[in-house]
């Protein structure tokens, strides 16, 4: 099984504007974007909702979905995640 790199992109970083981070995420999503991620699976959250992406497709990670409101807590549910998945 090849190693999958992961990359978590949070919204709630404060130094880039939340708008700008949505507006990446959602463009993402798009299939001429996702073809670059080749082998990089890529965790973005937007708002309460979590996405994993590939070049393949696009899921919400139901378990991710968060109303937390540090980052760092949030990180340490990704982390969780990660860990078990």
């Amino acid at each position: 099984m090849n190693m999958v790199s992961f990359v978590l992109v949070s919204v709630l970083a404060r130094s880039v504007s939340r708008r700008y981070l949505k507006f990446m995420a959602e463009n993402w999503k798009e299939l001429s974007l996702r073809e670059k991620l080749g082998d990089v699976v890529l965790m973005v959250t937007s708002g309460e909702r979590c996405f994993r992406l590939t070049k393949d497709d696009v899921t919400e990670i139901t378990e991710l979905r968060s109303m937390q409101g540090e980052a760092d807590t949030r990180m340490m549910i990704h982390v969780k995640h990660a860990a078990t998945s």
